[in-house]
């Protein structure tokens, strides 16, 4: 892995585009995540929005998606609720993967769907962030099961092929913080 890989390591791993959704699945490894994008164009513009989802979830996720004891099926529901506090703003992200042939077959062609919402939100004692209300922006967008599987797989290929580079890199940083900080407590 080169320097600027390490110092740029977001690139997309996935992309979706149909006449009026696109969605991008970005590798954001160096912070542990991977970042979903979603957004909408012609008739009607969605403005892009963004949620992360953990590694361990990711993982989750893709073994859900690609179980073959127990397939997904109408119901099925993966959630992850996070944001951010920026300036004493806080923004709560809900990234919700269903599946939802819609009544009647409406949507069995296309059965899968990522959503993004984002709204207020207010920081937890735990550091989480819970959502306040519904969220006040939502872009989403449907997938086939072909499209949804080649993702799944796209992601775990992505992640055995990377994660362990950047894991590297992210113990070494905190270990030689770690010395730092043992050094400075030493000196005082």
């Amino acid at each position: 892995m080169t320097t600027h890989e390490i110092q740029n390591p977001d690139y997309d791993i996935w992309t979706m585009v149909t006449r009026s959704r696109y969605c991008y699945v970005i590798s954001a490894l160096l912070i542990g995540k991977i970042k979903i994008a979603i957004g909408g164009y012609g008739q009607k513009v969605i403005p892009m929005l963004s949620a992360y989802i953990p590694v361990p979830k990711v993982r989750l996720l893709i073994h859900r998606i690609l179980d073959a004891v127990n397939p997904p099926s109408d119901g099925f529901a993966f959630e992850v609720i996070g944001g951010s506090s920026r300036d004493g703003v806080v923004e709560s992200r809900i990234l919700k993967v269903v599946f939802d042939a819609g009544q009647n077959g409406q949507f069995a062609s296309m059965p899968w769907r990522i959503v993004i919402g984002v709204g207020p939100g207010r920081l937890l004692d735990t550091g989480g962030i819970s959502p306040i209300g519904k969220p006040t922006s939502v872009a989403d967008i449907r997938l086939s099961v072909d499209d949804m599987t080649m993702l799944a797989l796209e992601l775990e290929a992505h992640l055995r092929h990377r994660q362990g580079s950047y894991e590297y890199h992210r113990i070494r940083e905190q270990r030689e913080r770690l010395a730092q900080r043992t050094a400075e407590t030493d000196a005082a």
